[in-house]
């Protein structure tokens, strides 16, 4: 069995899978207890919502741009990674803090109309610019009728190379397809929604 099989928690793994990349990989017990806090983090935001659901169904419906965003930034940043360390009690490294409270993120097509060679394009020109850039998309397939978070590292000529907590760690550019909003449901390969997009990047210092 797979992540994703019966939960739906693919966000958290790519805010976990984004961040550990971006400041140098946590360690098995860093990456643990961040689970754990993101978890308890978004139970925490779904209580406060305008519109609560109960803990079962948010584990399994997923969650949506407005909510990661929120929730990778209580990770991240001067606050974020304070809170996050004050939660590993003791169990993180104080460089690994210092990484975090240091990463910031740009909902970047939030509002924008994009076609497909542009959002590539500049894909790859921020994970080029950016060497320890990553970013987080939500990608969804009509066939296989889901829709998933995942986490683009790099593109090659013939891919968008991934770190996913699926089975899949490349997308060929060949089948993507970019939506502007939510997916058209008769939009058919492997879509790629610009309303959906957060770049995590290392400030410079």
């Amino acid at each position: 069995m797979r992540q994703g099989t019966e939960d739906a928690l693919c966000g958290i793994y790519a805010i976990l899978n984004a961040i550990s990349y971006a400041t140098g990989n946590f360690n098995s017990l860093e990456r643990e207890y961040t689970f754990s806090y993101l978890i308890d983090k978004l139970v925490e935001i779904n209580s406060v919502s305008s519109n609560p659901v109960s803990v079962g169904w948010l584990l399994t419906t997923g969650i949506g741009i407005n909510d990661l965003n929120k929730l990778l930034n209580k990770c991240i940043g001067e606050q974020g990674a304070q809170m996050l360390y004050d939660e590993c009690d003791g169990n993180m490294r104080d460089t690994v803090r210092k990484r975090l409270k240091n990463i910031s993120t740009k909902m970047y097509f939030r509002s924008r109309k994009i076609d497909k060679e542009t959002i590539l394009f500049d894909f790859e020109k921020f994970l080029a610019e950016n060497i320890k850039g990553a970013i987080i998309f939500g990608w969804t397939n009509n066939k296989r009728n889901w829709s998933h978070w995942s986490v683009a590292l790099r593109l090659t000529r013939n891919s968008i190379m991934l770190s996913d907590s699926g089975s899949r760690n490349r997308i060929s550019k060949k089948g993507v397809v970019i939506a502007s909003g939510v997916p058209d449901k008769n939009l058919s390969g492997d879509i790629i929604s610009a309303s959906e997009v957060i770049y995590i990047f290392p400030n410079s210092t």
